[in-house]
């Protein structure tokens, strides 16, 4: 019998040649995200799925940043973070992002190693 009761994976991955660790953690009603090069939390976001309009296919996303800096980059990529693992609208996302570069070209291939980690599915 399984008696873990939170979910807890953690990864390195390379991005542009660039090595990332990665922590994620599904707590069933929320999930914690780390993203990290510099071995530290970084900037830590609250990430939620807005309510969408009825018959509309795409999704808003509202980021508050808890602690770090508040910066219209690391908004980005909270969103585009968010937007790719296609959470459930009620499961918040707990965003720690501690990279030295918030480039725009940083996120597609980010996006691409996070997807292969599959860790955000329901428990």
């Amino acid at each position: 019998m399984d008696t873990q009761f939170i979910k807890t994976l953690q990864e390195r991955i390379t991005v542009n040649e660039l090595d990332i660790d990665v922590v994620c953690s599904n707590f069933g009603d929320q999930i914690l995200l780390v993203v990290s090069q510099v071995q530290k939390f970084g900037t830590l976001m609250e990430v939620r799925c807005d309510p969408v309009l009825a018959g509309s296919s795409s999704h808003s996303f509202s980021v508050r940043t808890l602690l770090g800096k508040d910066k219209p980059e690391v908004h980005v990529f909270g969103r585009a973070i968010a937007g790719h693992l296609s959470l459930p609208t009620n499961t918040p996302l707990l965003l720690a992002l501690g990279l030295r570069d918030h480039s725009p070209s940083l996120i597609p291939p980010l996006l691409k190693e996070l997807e292969k980690l599959k860790m955000w599915e329901p428990i």
